[in-house]
């Protein structure tokens, strides 16, 4: 669990990303302080290596001297070097898993679950250790760590090709990847751990000029996921205050008492890990 503390540090590194992400002005000496506080006031390394993967490809872009880093952060781009491996290989697995139990093609399967986030918002094979890779087929089978399950099938503008390791995929779109990551957020059936409600409040803060709440919601009822959607998004909404007008304009189902009353306390649950 994390401390009231780390929550609101690990919220602040989540809104400076996106500042970061929507202005050329890089800030790198006020990014890299907000990493080391946060290594300083303990925050988990689970939590540090998406923003250090962000902060890595700024600096690559930029003419700073990576001699003048900290060791602290320099460990975390080691890190970052360590998981793309990894990652690559858990991907190459699944691939041929496809093939061979489903008899299905990767180039024909969408990336789904929280590796989403990392192919769509860091865009870095290792912004995080992978817990396990899932891919939804055309059927609408999903195949991931534990035994497939069936959803309703994706419709193919959801997602785009990409090509990672030695495989051809698809990954979702900015309005899937948010109904993805708010479904795994807002469903209390799902294993917390590893957490996603930061990579969801990332995501929606950096799309929620493009990406129609509604369109998300639309989305989330067509997989029958609607009601987790909508938990998911409010739970982003109260962690993330400015995301509240982006949701307040579309049509949500949820009670009035339930977002001003239980989705506080839940969200803060949340935040902290305490999901009991």
């Amino acid at each position: 669990m994390l401390s009231v503390e780390q929550g609101d540090i690990i919220v602040d590194l989540v809104r400076k990303t996106v500042r970061s992400m929507h202005t050329d002005h890089q800030r790198l000496f006020h990014r890299i302080n907000s990493i080391i506080e946060a290594q300083e006031a303990e925050v988990p390394e689970y939590f540090l290596l998406p923003f250090s993967s962000s902060l890595r490809k700024a600096i690559e872009s930029s003419r700073f001297d990576t001699s003048a880093l900290p060791v602290s952060i320099a460990s975390l781009f080691n890190k970052n070097q360590q998981y793309r491996s990894e990652n690559l290989i858990a991907l190459g697995n699944l691939a041929a898993r496809i093939r061979e139990q489903f008899r299905a093609k990767p180039e024909e399967a969408v990336l789904a679950e929280h590796a989403t986030a990392l192919l769509g918002l860091y865009e870095d094979m290792g912004a995080y250790p992978v817990a396990h890779w899932a891919a939804f087929l055309q059927d609408g089978t999903c195949v991931n760590g534990d035994e497939p399950r069936d959803m309703l099938p994706f419709a193919k503008e959801w997602s785009e090709e990409v090509y990672l390791g030695d495989s051809d995929w698809r990954r979702p779109k900015p309005v899937l990847m948010i109904a993805l990551l708010a479904r795994h957020v807002g469903d209390p059936a799902t294993n917390p751990d590893p957490p996603v409600w930061h990579h969801l409040g990332l995501a929606v803060l950096l799309w929620k000029d493009r990406v129609d709440a509604n369109q998300v919601l639309e989305i989330g009822s067509k997989l029958s996921q609607k009601q987790n959607v909508e938990k998911g998004l409010a739970l982003a909404a109260q962690i993330f205050p400015e995301i509240s007008s982006w949701l307040n304009a579309a049509e949500l189902e949820m009670p009035k008492w339930e977002r001003r009353f239980a989705i506080p306390i839940a969200a803060r649950r949340l935040v902290i890990g305490d999901r009991g």
